[in-house]
C-alpha cells in the first residue's frame, strides 16, 4: 500500500529539491527532508498565477489544479499516518 502512496506522491512533486539557506546559499534540506506541500508541483503553479496579477489571483485552472495537488497530498499524507500506525500495532 505504501508504494501505491509513494507513485501517488512522485506524481505530484519534483523529483529533487533542494532547500538554501538565503544569506549563505548552502543546502539546508534536500529531497525527503523538504516538507511534502513544499516539493509540490502545485506550489508552483499558485506562484505562476500570482504573476498572472491580482485579476487572475483564485480564478485560474492553475490554482484549481494547485488546490486539487494540495488536497491530493494531504490525504497522501493522512493515508501514510493511518497506515504506519496501524502497522505498529
Amino acid at each position: 500500500m505504501l508504494g501505491l502512496l509513494d507513485q501517488a506522491v512522485a506524481a505530484l512533486t519534483y523529483d529533487s529539491v533542494e532547500v538554501l539557506d538565503a544569506k549563505s546559499l548552502d543546502v539546508v534540506a534536500r529531497d525527503e527532508q523538504v516538507p511534502l506541500q513544499q516539493r509540490s508541483i502545485g506550489q508552483d503553479l499558485a506562484q505562476m498565477e500570482r504573476w498572472l496579477g491580482i485579476e487572475a489571483r483564485d480564478r485560474t485552472m492553475l490554482s484549481a489544479i494547485a488546490a486539487s495537488i494540495r488536497i491530493a497530498l494531504s490525504a497522501v499524507d493522512e493515508a501514510r499516518m493511518l497506515i504506519r500506525s496501524d502497522g505498529a500495532r
